[in-house]
């Protein structure tokens, strides 16, 4: 068959009927030149139609020349609307969606400017067929992508991937993108958030074995910063999120209105991003992955919390970065190897709440923590009672090794009364991050809690310090461990008397100094 004028397909004036033009399999239609088959009405619902193809060839009448393709309007039917192992080739467009979702299966979709164009109202299912040499295979919206293209074969294409045109994905449901035989590029900021609803959840879930590719300059946002009315969740079991090209993206950004017992990044690849997850008043879950050839692995604000277990950081300036007051047992199990920095980065925060309310607790993971600044261990409590059950609590795992800035120190407790801190550390490592810079110590203030049960430094290291131990006005028990190569080793003030008991001082300025002029030191 030879169309050498355009074709519409349209019920005339009767919005309860629609025209069918159904073709039978074995059959070729060549259209001349500019020449379109059009499926329904643009803009009234009184001229539906339907398209039924299976085993058909749509053609160019002149290849050279090619023609318009098959245009799926408004108000074709999509329940009805179906392309089968057919072969639609040499169009301007092969298949373009106006508001339309017909079914295109098992076809192969080859020559043409546009294999499947689907606009903002379009949401065709796209499974099992065959791209080849067009210029653009498939352009899509992101919000249309709700498990409708898997199962496809790409090759010899210009731009052998998925399309995706901005969209918010901000509806109460989950949009599902399916793994299929090209990558996902985004080209424009990707934000997941529902629209003004506090009470509902915008979710997307990338299946396992996607790539989803980002141009440079872009962000994957999830949640709204400031809105409680804009939810959003991410969901990424065996996903690959990676750059376009050399020039890198901006990364993935969990915002404060991520809903953090949703998000969830597993066993999936993050590289090649200025901040590959970005972590802002939010605390999703990322376990299980490989996250590579960033700036910043992962940065989590002062508001952030990530739990991050069994990873990988390789090749990244800066793994992980995190405040220390939100490290809460969050992180272990990680690798860490060929980073510029092989260590998590932690900026001061104070520790002030309530240890039983807030569990500070730094678990031995795969490299040191290495502190920039001075922070305190002190509960923010001024209740004139001067109870010690008010206090804040920062337990270290053993084996873990802390490392500190020069002149940079831990304290332990704050005057005035009622802010009280402790210090729980088993073979623990506290050190210089550069050990021909001291740093400043380890200093027990008046509100550190003398009970050894509570407050201890036991079968640890305190190595390369200006004090290794400070005590003002404070007792704490200090045993089995090696106090090396400071200036003071233990420095205590006329108003403490710490306990110290079987430990090694070695290679300090001075090990011992007690300015209590009535100790009972045995």
């Amino acid at each position: 068959y030879v169309a050498a004028q355009s074709i519409s397909v349209q019920r005339y004036n009767n919005a309860q009927q629609f025209t069918t033009l159904e073709i039978e399999s074995g059959t070729t239609v060549m259209f001349a030149s500019a020449k379109y088959l059009y499926i329904g009405s643009s803009n009234n619902s009184s001229y539906r139609g339907v398209l039924s193809a299976t085993g058909v060839t749509f053609t160019a009448l002149d290849t050279s020349a090619g023609w318009s393709g098959i245009w799926y309007q408004n108000y074709s039917d999509d329940g009805s609307s179906l392309i089968d192992s057919c072969i639609i080739e040499y169009a301007d467009d092969g298949i373009y969606c106006a508001s339309a979702s017909p079914t295109i299966t098992n076809s192969t979709i080859r020559s043409n400017t546009d294999g499947i164009y689907a606009d903002s109202g379009s949401q065709p299912t796209i499974t099992g067929n065959t791209f080849t040499g067009n210029e653009r295979p498939v352009f899509i919206y992101a919000d249309r992508i709700r498990s409708n293209i898997y199962g496809n074969t790409y090759s010899g294409n210009t731009k052998d991937y998925i399309e995706v045109q901005n969209a918010t994905l901000d509806e109460n449901l989950t949009y599902v993108w399916s793994m299929d035989g090209a990558p996902y590029l985004i080209s424009s900021d990707l934000e997941v958030r529902r629209d003004n609803n506090s009470s509902q959840l915008s979710t997307l879930k990338i299946d396992s074995g996607a790539t989803v590719m980002f141009k440079n300059g872009i962000d994957l946002y999830i949640g709204h910063e400031n809105n409680s009315n804009y939810r959003g969740a991410l969901i990424a079991n065996g996903v690959t999120f990676t750059a376009f090209d050399s020039t890198g993206w901006n990364g993935i950004r969990f915002r404060n209105y991520a809903d953090d017992g949703s998000c969830l990044i597993d066993s999936s690849i993050i590289e090649g991003a200025d901040d590959g997850i970005y972590c802002e008043s939010s605390s999703p879950t990322i376990t299980n992955s490989r996250i590579q050839n960033n700036v910043d692995g992962v940065y989590a604000d002062e508001g952030s919390s990530p739990i991050l277990t069994g990873n990988t950081f390789s090749n990244n300036e800066r793994p992980v970065t995190y405040y220390a007051h939100r490290i809460r047992t969050t992180n272990s199990e990680n690798v860490f190897t060929s980073n510029t920095k092989d260590y998590i980065e932690v900026i001061a925060g104070d520790l002030t709440e309530h240890y039983g309310s807030v569990d500070y607790h730094w678990q031995d993971d795969g490299a040191p923590y290495v502190v920039t600044g001075t922070f305190r261990v002190w509960r923010n409590d001024q209740d004139g009672d001067n109870s010690q059950d008010r206090r804040s609590v920062l337990r270290i795992d053993s084996g873990t090794e802390i490392q500190f800035y020069p002149d940079q120190y831990l304290y332990i407790g704050h005057d005035p009364n009622s802010r009280f801190g402790a210090l729980q550390a088993d073979s623990v490592t506290f050190t210089a991050f550069d050990t021909s810079d001291a740093w400043g110590g380890l200093w027990y203030d008046n509100q550190a809690i003398d009970d050894s049960t509570i407050n201890y430094l036991k079968n640890s290291t305190v190595a390369y310090a200006n004090y290794g131990i400070y005590c003002e006005s404070a007792s704490p028990t200090i045993t089995n461990s090696r106090i090396q190569n400071n200036v003071d080793g233990v420095y205590a003030d006329g108003g403490s008397q710490p306990v110290l008991i079987g430990n090694t001082f070695s290679n300090n300025s001075f090990g011992i100094k007690i300015n209590k002029s009535d100790n009972d030191y045995s």
